[in-house]
């Protein structure tokens, strides 16, 4: 789905709810933190529905990090880790508990130069997530670290409206989620304060006609817009 002619996520948002509910479409300013968070879920929404179609394109939404020591990389706070190289070879992931057995050359789970391995755990003071990886990692046969970052919005009400990091031709679908997050807001708003009844109905009738197109995006093969 191509990015549209709208060139900033506010306004594409209000497009969208205004050509498919009829309504004005408004982003109020309370609305306006909520709304920024809902791109941002809608990122991850996205990836996991793209995983389901097409297991390799979970490439596409990493960011790399490289190391060169075995200190073990603080992945504490970040998203999902999608692969781990040493030296340009693809490291397999062993279980914590086997951590001792991949520097033991008499296990079958020994790691070496060209079949490394790595795993996930504590730091040696028992606090934080670490990557941990055999053979360690060195200046001259580094590690990378690929994996799926807290994305960031830079500018969602302007022309220069963009999500750090975030594959640009799956816009699209990210600012639908979006939209179809404020409605339901509005919607539960509109029903518990049990004003204006017959324009929750419509907006209830919007949302499903959104859903429905938003779950359509997923069955094509050319989900994403060119870059």
């Amino acid at each position: 789905m191509a990015w549209g002619a709208v060139t900033n996520f506010k306004d594409r948002i209000k497009d969208i709810i205004s050509a498919y509910t009829g309504s004005a479409g408004g982003i109020t300013d309370t609305d306006s933190a909520a709304v920024q968070q809902f791109i941002l879920d809608g990122c991850y929404d996205v990836i996991e529905k793209v995983k389901v179609i097409d297991t390799t394109a979970i490439w596409e939404f990493c960011i790399a990090t490289a190391f060169d020591n075995n200190n073990g990389q603080d992945f504490d706070e970040n998203r999902d880790i999608i692969g781990v190289e040493r030296n340009g070879y693809p490291a397999k992931a062993v279980n914590f508990e086997l951590r001792h057995r991949i520097g033991d050359s008499d296990s079958i789970h020994y790691a070496t130069e060209k079949d490394p391995a790595f795993y996930i755990g504590p730091n040696t003071s028992g606090n934080g997530r670490r990557l941990y990886m055999l053979p360690a990692a060195t200046g001259g046969e580094p590690g990378q670290v690929y994996y799926i970052p807290d994305y960031a919005l830079t500018s969602w009400d302007s022309s220069t409206s963009s999500i750090d990091n975030f594959p640009k031709k799956y816009y699209e679908p990210v600012i639908l989620y979006a939209a179809i997050r404020l409605l339901e807001r509005n919607y539960i708003e509109l029903v518990n304060e049990e004003e204006d009844l017959e324009l929750a109905q419509g907006i209830a009738a919007g949302i499903q006609v959104l859903k429905t197109r938003y779950a359509e995006m997923f069955t094509k093969p050319n989900l994403g817009a060119p870059e």
